[in-house]
C-alpha cells in the first residue's frame, strides 16, 4: 500500500473515533438529562401540577399533551420516575449518565432494594439487549414461583383493544383471566350452537338416502368428516364467521335489554343504529357548503373532512353531547364549569371552559413549542452533566456470552 492511501485511512479512521466519542460522549449527556427530567415529572405528578383543574386525567395525558411523547411511553416514564425514588443505587447510576433509559426502564420493573446493586452490576457490564432478556426470564420464574401473585398479574393484564382498519372494518383483539375469558365462550358457544346445529340439519338433509330423510349416524358422522376434509379452510371460515355473529348478536340483546343491571337505556326505533360524529365547532356556526380544516389544529389533520350542511344534516335529529362520560363527572364534581359566549360573527353562543380557580381553559390543539426549536446546545448539555465523558456510558461487555441462568439464579438468591 503506497503512502498517501496509508495516509488515506489514518484519516478515515481518525474521523470515525472522532465521531465515535462525539456519539457515545452525547449518550451520556442525554442519560443525564433523561434522569432530570424523570425526577422532574415524579415532582410533577406527586403536586398534581397536571390536573389543571381536572381538565386532564393523569399525568402521562398531560405529557402527551404538552411534551409530544406517546401515551404509553409517558405512562412508562411515570412509572420510571417514581421507581427511581425507592432505587438509590441506580438512580445515582442514572444520574451520573452511567446508565441509559432503556437499561433503567428494564431493572425497574424487577429491582428491589436488595438486588439493585447485582441489576446495577449486571447493566454495567452488558447491553441493553441484555438487561431485556434477563427481566424477562427472571419475571417469568418470579410467576411461576408465586401463584397467587400470578393471578393478581393476569388480573391487571386484561385488556380489550379494538380499531378500525383502512376498509372500514372493525378488528377486536381481547385478552382475559381464565375465568373471564371461559365466560365469554361459554357466552359465545351458547349463540353459535343454534347456528351450528341449523347447518349440521341441512347438512343431514343434503347427505340423507332415502324419501324420509332419515339417515344414520355413522353416515352423517362421516359426511361430516369428509367435508371438514375437502373444504379445511372454508369450514373453518364458516365457523369465524359464525362466532362474529354471535358477538354482534350478544351486543344487540344487551342493549335492546338493558342487561346487567346498568343504567343504560334500551335503544329503540331509529336510535337503534348510531352514528358519533366528531364536530368541530366552527363546521357547525360556520356558513357554507365547504370548510377547510383549522390550521392549527393537528388532531383531525389527516382525517376526512364533511362540509358544514353534511354535518348538520347528520346532527339535526340526534342527540348532542359535549363532555365525554369523564369529563362528565369531573364537571359535576366541581372541576370546572362551562358558560355560554356570545361571539362576535357567529349566530350560535361558543362554549366557555373555566377551571376551579377561574381560568379559562384554552384548547389544546395547538403546537406545543411555538418558536422553539428542537436542538439542545452541547454547551447546556455540558453544564448539565459536566462530569460525563465519551467513556461514561459505555458497558464493559466485549462480546461474550451472557449465561441468564447464572444470572436469574443471582437475582433469586437476593430476592430471597
Amino acid at each position: 500500500m503506497n503512502a498517501p492511501a496509508r495516509i488515506a485511512d489514518f484519516v478515515i479512521n481518525s474521523n470515525a473515533d472522532d465521531l465515535a466519542q462525539q456519539i457515545t460522549l452525547l449518550a451520556g449527556q442525554i442519560n443525564a438529562a433523561t434522569h432530570r427530567l424523570l425526577k422532574l415529572i415524579a415532582e410533577f405528578d406527586t403536586c398534581k401540577g397536571w390536573s389543571g383543574g381536572g381538565t386532564v386525567r393523569t399525568c402521562a395525558h398531560w405529557l402527551n399533551w404538552q411534551c409530544g411523547i406517546a401515551l404509553g411511553a409517558a405512562r412508562e416514564k411515570v412509572r420510571v420516575a417514581h421507581r427511581l425514588e425507592e432505587l438509590p443505587l441506580i438512580d445515582a447510576a442514572f444520574e451520573k449518565g452511567e446508565i441509559s433509559y432503556s437499561k433503567v426502564r428494564a431493572m425497574t420493573r424487577v429491582a428491589t432494594a436488595e438486588n439493585e446493586d447485582y441489576l446495577l452490576m449486571i447493566a454495567r457490564h452488558g447491553t441493553a439487549s441484555h438487561m431485556e432478556k434477563l427481566v424477562g426470564k427472571f419475571d417469568r420464574v418470579q410467576r411461576q414461583r408465586t401463584d397467587r401473585q400470578h393471578d393478581k398479574e393476569q388480573e391487571n393484564a386484561r385488556k380489550l383493544v379494538y380499531y378500525q382498519n383502512d376498509d372500514g372494518m372493525w378488528v377486536i383483539h381481547a385478552k382475559l383471566p381464565p375465568e373471564a375469558g371461559e365466560q365469554v365462550i361459554k357466552a359465545l358457544e351458547a349463540v353459535v350452537a343454534p347456528i351450528q346445529e341449523e347447518r349440521q340439519r341441512e347438512l343431514q338433509e343434503s347427505c340423507s338416502t332415502d324419501a324420509h330423510g332419515d339417515v344414520s349416524a355413522e353416515t352423517f358422522s362421516a359426511t361430516v368428516e369428509h367435508e371438514k376434509r375437502e373444504s379445511g379452510n372454508h369450514f373453518q371460515e364458516l365457523l369465524e364467521h359464525t362466532r362474529a355473529d354471535a358477538l354482534v348478536k350478544i351486543t344487540e340483546h344487551f342493549l335492546a335489554t338493558s342487561a346487567g343491571g346498568t343504567s343504560l337505556q334500551a335503544l329503540k326505533g331509529a336510535e337503534r343504529c348510531q352514528i358519533m360524529l366528531h364536530v368541530d365547532i366552527d363546521t357547525l356556526q360556520r356558513n357554507g357548503s365547504t370548510h377547510a380544516p383549522n390550521p392549527h389544529c393537528r388532531e383531525f389533520e389527516h382525517q376526512q373532512w364533511l362540509s358544514p350542511d353534511t354535518a348538520r344534516r347528520l346532527s339535526c335529529d340526534a342527540s348532542l353531547v359535549t363532555l365525554c362520560r369523564y369529563h362528565h363527572r369531573l364537571l359535576h364534581q366541581g372541576s370546572f364549569s362551562i358558560e355560554a359566549v356570545r361571539d362576535e360573527g357567529h349566530d350560535s353562543p361558543a362554549l366557555r371552559f373555566i377551571s376551579a380557580a377561574g381560568a379559562t381553559i384554552e384548547t389544546s390543539f395547538f403546537p406545543q413549542f411555538p418558536g422553539v426549536s428542537a436542538e439542545t446546545s452541547p454547551l447546556a448539555l455540558q453544564r448539565l452533566a459536566p462530569d460525563v465523558d465519551a467513556t461514561t456510558s459505555c458497558p464493559y461487555w466485549t462480546g461474550e456470552h451472557m449465561d441468564y441462568g447464572m444470572a436469574v439464579d443471582g437475582l433469586l438468591r437476593r430476592t430471597q
